[in-house]
């Protein structure tokens, strides 16, 4: 069975090496993020801004990527239909960085 991402969205298969913090400033504060390391097994078409133009996005299916879960893990955790294992579903926005090397 062959599997079509909605627009936006993304597959990944979480590698097991812990998970790092990424800080992100705000206006007053500082909030941790807690990331996750993973391999892309799947890309949807790029989001679309309000106004119907196409956010590029710099990443292809392969892609070693750090990414972070928008809400619970629970809820993005899923069979990848082609092998039966699980793999995390989440939106392209919720993916943080591309690594060049691999870990």
């Amino acid at each position: 069975m062959r599997i079509r991402l909605m627009r936006g969205q993304a597959v990944i298969r979480e590698v097991d090496r812990g998970s790092d913090v990424l800080w992100t400033p705000e206006e007053k504060n500082q909030r941790q993020i807690r990331t996750h390391t993973g391999r892309l097994l799947a890309l949807g078409p790029p989001p679309l801004t309000k106004r119907g133009a196409e956010v590029p996005i710099d990443v292809r299916v392969g892609d070693l990527v750090q990414f972070h879960y928008v809400h619970h893990r629970e809820a993005h955790t899923r069979a990848w239909p082609e092998d039966g294992k699980l793999a995390v579903w989440i939106p392209q926005i919720a993916l943080d960085a591309v690594w060049d090397e691999e870990i």
